[in-house]
């Protein structure tokens, strides 16, 4: 979870195995939804089952060999209908106004 973290709190790029696939993604958030550890992050490179580039919701728990790569920070695009709906309450974020990505509707664990 370190890699991951550090990859968030940095704005680093991130490659990892996820459901037998390479996966190369820049993590925006890792949180909760449903008691489950949850990293939504902006996939643009890699293997995937759909198109790309595109967010993506990943269980944290799915995720295995992550390291940090070299590779410019992306910041993603506004989603269809403008937020998330992968975390309900986020333990990292990035923190930056310029983000695609709207947290708004997300509150921190610590929060009761």
């Amino acid at each position: 979870m370190a890699t991951i973290i550090a990859a968030v709190r940095e704005r680093r790029v991130v490659e990892a195995l996820y459901e037998g696939r390479r996966r190369v993604f820049c993590p925006h958030m890792i949180g909760s939804k449903g008691g489950d550890v949850k990293v939504f992050a902006w996939q643009f490179a890699g293997q995937s089952s759909g198109r790309l580039p595109q967010w993506r919701c990943f269980d944290f728990d799915g995720l295995s060999e992550a390291v940090i790569v070299d590779g410019w920070w992306r910041k993603g695009e506004v989603t269809a209908h403008g937020r998330q709906a992968c975390i309900d309450r986020w333990a990292h974020r990035v923190d930056d106004e310029d983000t695609a990505a709207d947290f708004s509707d997300v509150r921190p664990m610590s929060a009761d």
